[in-house]
């Protein structure tokens, strides 16, 4: 769930800019209940309740939870560093209302290409098998008691590395050769790491395949190969929210080697 802490801190920052007076509450809540009694403030437009706590932007819950009143704020996490994360895509939405994060408490619900996205009151989180998403457009649907709104956006390819192989012995060399598959249009880097060296190439969108490390200056031993992306959603679109937006998207993939 990083997604809402960025968001969380985006929005606290907006709060401290606008010029917050000292002793102003500022809203928090991580849960579903109020951590306790608190001012009563007055609701906004088709707001019921916002839930005060210590610190950080406010929890708003809204009467009129349709998309006209939301703006919708995701993002994708593609793989990771280790084998249980590596063929695994993240996707966490979540949406605000006037600055303030929504907490949805009426059964709200999303699906996306049929699957169904779990829901934790102020965001919702799914976690699928890469090759559900991978390279596909996605279709999620919105659903607010009878409203319903759609979302799109194309998931970029699932970056995987093809040569050497998972748990491969790999001879250290001045022109070691990695290939691989990614989406071209952002920029990447590839990474080799030794028992205390590293090798890598520079950031960028377009480079050979397959593509020349040295790691001639390694010891012997254990290691890793490992590709890594930053990619932004540049076709999301949702027209029935108030605005949608992209947060914070990357993609990775990691194989565990031994260099001789």
């Amino acid at each position: 769930m990083s997604i809402l802490w960025r968001i969380l801190t985006v929005l606290l920052l907006a709060l401290l800019v606008s010029g917050c007076a000292p002793g102003t509450p500022i809203s928090l809540h991580s849960g579903a209940s109020p951590p306790g009694p608190g001012p009563s403030p007055t609701p906004s437009s088709g707001s019921t309740t916002i839930i005060d706590g210590p610190s950080g932007p406010p929890y708003v819950t809204l009467k009129d939870t349709s998309p006209g009143q939301l703006s919708l704020f995701m993002g994708l996490t593609i793989g990771g560093y280790d084998a249980q994360s590596r063929d695994i895509t993240e996707m966490d939405v979540g949406f605000t209302h006037e600055g303030q994060i929504v907490q949805f408490a009426a059964g709200e619900h999303i699906s996306c290409n049929g699957l169904a996205v779990p829901g934790y009151g102020s965001n919702f989180d799914l976690k699928a098998p890469s090759a559900l998403f991978s390279g596909k457009l996605i279709t999620c649907t919105y659903f607010s008691g009878k409203t319903s709104a759609t979302f799109t956006f194309t998931c970029p390819l699932a970056p995987t590395i093809l040569s050497p192989q998972e748990n491969a012995q790999v001879r250290r060399s001045s022109h070691m050769q990695v290939s691989y598959r990614i989406s071209p249009a952002w920029a990447y880097y590839v990474i080799a790491l030794g028992p205390s060296e590293k090798a890598w190439t520079a950031e960028a969108p377009a480079q050979p395949n397959p593509i020349t490390l040295d790691t001639s200056a390694f010891l012997g031993g254990p290691g890793s190969i490992a590709i890594h992306q930053f990619f932004s959603l540049s076709d999301l679109y949702g027209p029935a929210f108030r605005s949608v937006k992209e947060e914070g998207s990357s993609a990775a993939y990691e194989i565990d080697v031994t260099w001789i």
